[in-house]
């Protein structure tokens, strides 16, 4: 019921865009002139340059509601809530545990923050929520959901970086990248994560394919930024630290646009190792 709620507002609009772009403006100006109508909406942009444009925040006016699930600075979601509610709209901030996959399958996590969890609370953000979500959390001062999604990526980081080595490791002393993966899944170290990029990673290097479903270059910003929140509010990050420098010289080697599970061929790389075979 509620994707079907969801479901079909979202054909409206598009149909409503689709009309009026038949009538001689671009389809753009006529998703922008549909948003202008609706009183929630949702943005999930890379950068905070694109956030912060007089076109996307003149969109936000007095009883609006704008739903930000990029995983950005914790500095740049503040601003992002202060300019709407200076505005006299509505902001929640929501990034999103999950890449490709769960996004698909609306299967997400939305860690979220607000000044007020009347926002979280409202029935639509919720149906909204609920709809491209297994779950959704609030955890308070707007700031919050972005620095509980940099922790979970900076540990997930951290996870696929021990694990790629523990993997070279086991293939540089013969042993197959393929049993290593099947040991790891039945013991005390399984994974769903390592389930999932495991049995790709040990593949024969011609074989391996590393689309990105979350990209290299991605989860080092977001490893970046959980190592500066460490110094910022002054806790040791060191091995979260180490895993985050693999990243970086993985992105510099020319893996950043492929999936994050590619950090294996940069310790590859250092370690001049390849697979058993």
């Amino acid at each position: 019921m509620r994707f079907a709620s969801l479901g079909a507002s979202l054909r409206s609009a598009l149909r409503f865009a689709r009309r009026f772009a038949s009538l001689g403006g671009s389809l753009r100006s006529a998703l922008r002139f549909a948003s202008l109508r609706s009183a929630l909406r949702f943005a999930s942009l890379r950068f905070a340059t694109a956030v912060f444009t007089e076109s996307n925040l003149s969109l936000v006016t007095s009883g609006k509601t704008l739903v930000d699930c990029a995983t950005l600075q914790v500095a740049d979601m503040q601003k992002t809530n202060a300019l709407v509610t200076t505005a006299g709209g509505k902001f929640l901030e929501a990034p999103v545990s999950g890449s490709k996959g769960p996004a698909i399958t609306g299967t997400l996590i939305f860690l979220c923050g607000s000044s007020s969890d009347s926002s979280f609370n409202d029935p639509w953000v919720k149906t909204c929520l609920a709809a491209m979500g297994k779950a959704s959390h609030f955890l308070g001062e707007v700031g919050n959901g972005t620095k509980a999604k940099l922790v979970v990526n900076s540990v997930m980081g951290t996870m696929l970086a021990a694990y790629g080595e523990g993997l070279n490791l086991a293939e540089s002393c013969g042993i197959p990248g393929a049993t290593m993966v099947e040991v790891f899944q039945q013991g005390a170290c399984a994974a769903p994560m390592y389930g999932l990029k495991g049995p790709n990673m040990v593949k024969e290097e011609e074989e391996r394919n590393y689309d990105a479903h979350f990209p290299l270059k991605h989860a080092w910003k977001d490893m970046r930024f959980a190592k500066a929140l460490a110094e910022e509010v002054g806790v040791e990050f060191g091995i979260n630290g180490r895993a985050e420098e693999t990243f970086a010289a993985g992105d510099k080697s020319g893996f950043g646009e492929l999936d994050f599970s590619a950090v294996l061929e940069e310790i590859r790389k250092r370690n001049r190792s390849y697979p058993y075979g």
